[in-house]
């Protein structure tokens, strides 16, 4: 499995970041990450909140054509409460969710993200 972390800014103000960096990795930083990849190989992507990075779709795109068998996406699941951009992502194969909960209620939930409202969305 071969992880990438394409940066940490978040949606919410947690004071948990799984990523090593503070702001958004730049798309051709990243680039030279996925130029090592090989065929066949589970893509774990995570970061801040990587679905709230500029350039997902074109890093996913780019993952895509090193012919990866799967890409795991870890997020908060906030950005798929809107339809719009789910539908961005309807048409990508071989894509995975991990939707981390915070907690069990909406009260604890929102009280570690930092958000109110984070729980119904998530």
């Amino acid at each position: 499995m071969f992880v990438l972390d394409i940066g940490g800014e978040s949606n919410n103000k947690s004071i948990y970041n799984e990523s090593k960096y503070d702001k958004f990795r730049d798309i051709n930083e990243i680039r030279k990450d996925i130029e090592t990849l090989k065929r066949n190989q589970i893509v774990f992507i995570q970061g801040g909140e990587p679905t709230i990075h500029p350039n997902l779709k074109a890093i996913i795109n780019l993952i895509q054509l090193k012919h990866t068998s799967k890409i795991i996406l870890l997020t908060n699941g906030r950005m798929f409460s809107y339809q719009k951009f789910c539908d961005k992502f309807k048409k990508i194969k071989n894509i995975e969710f991990i939707i981390k909960v915070w907690g069990s209620d909406d009260k604890l939930h929102d009280s570690l993200t930092k958000v109110n409202e984070s729980f119904n969305q998530t």
